[in-house]
């Protein structure tokens, strides 16, 4: 859980103390020392990280393609309560600390939303409380709104701050600050002066107000980063409460993390710091390996004498030594009043000129410049702010107005900024500044303690030194820029190491492995030994070595050296190649001549092996060509052969197709002949049979015909019947029903004369008064008996014409059948007419369909007025003869 902890701490300081740099998208402005701390079981119990020089300056300033710190540009791009910090929809244009340099996003792909969600979730992790979280951001915005504010002169020499501001960035600040806009421009546009027990408001210049702010921007943000960095201890540190870390550490492991070496085109005090930090690491590099190297010079046993190097002690106590050192005088300048970046450069020029590793021409003493020989290069430093960024210092007004916040986590970022103030009050911390003033140390006073404790630190320790390149400055995968590469292992005192450590023994070898390397230069067999064999083999090979190397300079095959010239002086010692204990030491000088006798020996064995494999591959290749030359051989006689066979084959297979194409075609022409023979046998057959079925089923068509033609007649004379005998019936019916009817109508004639004569009688009984009425009833009876005798008339006609056809005309039954045979006559004649007359024989027999049709209606209309008439006879042969007519045309 403590290593997952020291893990998620990295985020933190990342947001809070890298940025953006003209050569890396990740820089560290500040170095950090991490001491993971184990028991003596080798558990890890906690951590504790120490930082130095964070760079506060970048606040306020970046140069062109660089970027301010990333916690600002993460917070613009993840915070989701933008309401609650006044941020709305504004972005990293829109202020000034953002944009200040034009850059806004990072080349290495890195997403600043997903770093501000990481940021957060390692603050969860850690154990940041939810007040801590929302104090820190605060801050952040703050500074934000803080770097819009603008300053103007007054009227009274004075300035104040503009009310006009971007996005009403001063209401933000002085709400997220927890102060009000009064005590703002009161300690940024005002300066008080004490004299004895009066104290003096004197308003500042725009200038100076502008500097006041910038100067309260970077002493916030640097307390509030120190703040993290002592939460962030508190929180990994091991407890010693607790049962599981109640021993204390028996080692630890120390990682440093610093800042490599910088020039840029203005170099100011922050790369005066850095440079002389790498000066102090690398001098403690280069005792350090100076120091291993003798150490092992004397545990191995041989002769060596003391190795010059460029020594940088120089450039070390040019700049902190505590007399004439360039860090003193200037913290001696911020010690004196009225002192400035000019009469500082004066002081230096005069004190250091005369110092090798110090130059100052007269162009750059005009322009207040001064250049130190670092071990990896001259670098120019414009003394420009130096004794600002020296103090550090924030004025007591800014220091009050923290002081007077009502946010309780400003309070605690003022108490870090100055932490002589024990108490909140403002009229007890005034009270106090007016008493014995405390001497405020320094910012270069402060890291050439730190260092010093630093490098104490590291000498106790056994280190291990990591150097990390950069490949190109264009962020690109495979491109190497041979230049900036040279540059960077120059600047980070790789090449000085490593001319260090090949003025004494660079090339070292085990017994054991050089004996395998050089055993071809002995001509005994040294190989397969054991470790001490290797030992007693090594000191025989090294003499052998030796003689040679004699034989090879005093030939003179080989002469680079002054050592080399006499060979009566060719020692050990001289030679440059020694045998230790445990390991064989060359020199630089020798180590080409010992190569170049194994690059002879390995060349001579190998014209050998390559002597004998040119032998072996020419034989190799001599018999591969007479097996192939045989194959080719067999191949083309096999083919000769192959091809003679096929002549023959061929003749053979010519003459056998030749034979059976005549005799196919002689089969083919008996086949055909046989097959016509066949089927005109057959057809005759197939014609007699065909025959004799075509008779008998004629005969069969005509039987069945005849079946046919008598069942047609039978079913049209049993039709003609039918339709006969139905017609009769009907007749026969309709007649008799007329019958009934006349018999009852005569009937009801009888009845009603009866009456008339009773009713006569009662009439001659009643005197005149029914003269009238016997009139009446005489006239009645008259047309009576008038219609009675000309309904006779027509009946003796119709029965005259019956009586022409039929004996029995006076008998009704005599009229049906003769009405009956002219019906019958009248269906076998083809030429009917609806509207003429119907004759037989040229008589006469019924008259107009029409005219039958009102004689039938008229009889039965006298019926139903219950007329006292006789029954016509005629009426009722029309009705007939009117039906049978209809019937005829229906079956027509």
């Amino acid at each position: 859980a403590g290593s997952c902890k020291v893990l998620e701490s990295n985020p933190i300081l990342e947001s809070f103390g890298n940025a953006r740099t003209a050569r890396n998208d990740n820089s560290s402005r500040f170095a950090k020392f991490v001491e993971l701390q184990f028991k003596h079981t080798g558990t890890f119990i906690g951590a504790s990280i120490e930082t130095y020089l964070l760079e506060k300056v970048r606040i306020v300033a970046q140069e062109k393609g660089e970027r301010n710190y990333h916690i600002f540009y993460e917070i613009l791009a993840g915070e989701d309560e933008r309401e609650k910090y006044f941020l709305g929809d504004l972005t990293a244009k829109d202020f000034a600390m953002t944009s200040s340099s034009g850059t806004y996003d990072r080349r290495d792909g890195v997403d600043d939303y997903e770093m501000y969600n990481d940021f957060i979730k390692a603050m969860l992790k850690i154990g940041f409380s939810g007040e801590e979280q929302e104090g820190i951001v605060t801050i952040a915005c703050a500074l934000l709104h803080a770097s819009n504010l603008k300053f103007s002169e007054s009227t009274d020499y004075g300035s104040e701050i503009e009310k006009n501001t971007p996005s009403s960035s001063i209401e933000a600040f002085v709400k997220l600050m927890g102060f009000t806009e009064e005590a703002l421009s009161k300690a940024l546009c005002f300066s008080e002066i004490q004299s004895g027990k009066e104290v003096f408001v004197k308003p500042l210049t725009k200038r100076n107000a502008e500097k006041g702010l910038e100067a309260l921007m970077k002493a916030t943000y640097g307390a509030l980063f120190s703040y993290l960095v002592q939460r962030v201890n508190d929180c990994i540190a091991p407890k010693p409460d607790d049962g599981q870390y109640s021993m204390a550490k028996a080692s630890y492991i120390g990682v440093l993390d610093i800042f490599g070496f910088e020039k840029f085109k203005k170099n100011s005090f922050e790369q005066l710091c850095i440079n002389y930090c790498n000066e102090t690491l690398q001098h403690q590099f280069n005792s350090f390996v100076l120091k291993n190297e003798q150490k092992e010079y004397e545990l191995e046993g041989i002769q060596w004498s003391y190795i010059e190097f460029n020594d940088n002690q120089e450039i070390l106590d040019l700049v902190d030594n505590k007399l004439s050192g360039i860090l003193s005088i200037l913290g001696d300048q911020c010690k004196t009043p009225g002192a400035t970046n000019k009469t500082f450069a004066s002081i230096i020029y005069k004190t250091c000129s005369a110092h090798p590793r110090f130059e100052a021409s007269r162009r750059q003493q005009s322009l207040n410049l001064f250049e130190l020989n670092h071990y990896a290069g001259p670098i120019e430093y414009d003394t420009e702010g130096f004794i600002a960024k020296n103090k550090d210092e924030l004025r007591k007004e800014a220091n009050d107005l923290l002081l007077s916040s009502s946010n309780n986590f400003v309070l605690a970022l003022a108490n870090i900024i100055n932490p002589d103030t024990g108490s909140n009050d403002v009229n007890n911390v005034g009270a106090k500044s007016r008493g014995k003033k405390k001497t405020r140390a320094t910012v270069g006073g402060k890291f050439i303690k730190q260092l010093s404790e630093l490098r104490n630190r590291i000498d106790t320790t056994y280190p291990y030194y990591v150097r990390c390149l950069k490949p190109n400055d264009q962020l690109l995968p495979d491109r190497f820029d041979p230049l900036l590469i040279a540059q960077q292992l120059q600047y980070s005192g790789v090449l000085e190491a490593v001319r260090v450590t090949r003025m004494g023994y660079p090339y070292r070898y085990p017994h054991s492995l050089f004996v395998e390397r050089y055993f071809i230069l002995s001509e005994k067999k040294l190989q397969d030994l054991s470790e001490k064999e290797a030992s007693i083999s090594c000191s025989a090979l090294v003499d052998e070595i030796l003689l040679q190397i004699v034989q090879l300079v005093s030939t003179k095959t080989f002469h680079k050296n002054n050592e080399f010239k006499s060979s009566s002086s060719l020692n050990l010692v001289t030679s440059g190649i020694q045998t230790g204990k445990t390991k064989v030491f060359l020199r630089k000088e020798v180590f080409p001549i010992l190569e170049q006798l194994l690059h002879k020996k390995t060349a001579a064995a190998s014209t050998k092996i390559q002597v004998r494999a040119r032998i072996f591959l020419a034989r190799t290749k001599q018999e591969r060509k007479f097996k192939r030359l045989l194959r080719l051989q067999a191949i083309f006689r096999r083919w000769l052969a192959k091809k003679q066979k096929n002549k023959v084959r061929s003749s053979i297979m010519i003459q056998s197709e030749a034979r059976m194409f005549l005799t196919r075609k002689k089969y083919e022409r008996a086949l055909r002949s046989v097959s016509i023979l066949q089927c005109f046998l057959r057809r005759c057959v197939a014609m007699k049979k065909l025959l004799i079925e075509k008779e008998k089923h004629q005969a069969h068509m005509l039987m069945l015909w005849i079946s046919i033609q008598s069942k047609a007649r039978m079913f049209l004379a049993r039709l003609n019947h039918e339709r006969t005998l139905r017609s009769v019936s009907i007749l026969q019916c309709f007649l008799r029903r007329c019958i009934a009817m006349k018999k009852i109508m005569v009937a009801k004639e009888k009845h009603k004369a009866q009456i008339l004569r009773l009713e006569q009688k009662k009439d001659t009984q009643s005197g005149v008064s029914t003269t009238v009425e016997k009139d009446s009833r005489t006239v009645a009876i008259a047309e009576v008996s008038a219609k009675k005798n000309q309904e006779e008339e027509e009946r003796i006609v119709f029965s005259e014409a019956a009586k022409s056809d039929s004996p029995t005309s006076n008998d009704p039954g005599g009229i049906v059948a003769a009405t009956a045979n002219s019906v019958m006559e009248s269906n076998n004649d083809k030429a009917t007419s609806n509207a003429g007359p119907i004759t037989k024989g040229g008589k006469w027999i019924l008259a107009d369909r029409g005219k039958i049709g009102s004689l039938i209606e008229k009889d039965f209309s006298a019926v139903n007025d219950n007329e006292k008439k006789p029954y016509k006879p005629q009426g009722v042969v029309s009705l007939a003869a009117s039906w049978l007519l209809a019937d005829k045309e229906t079956n027509s």
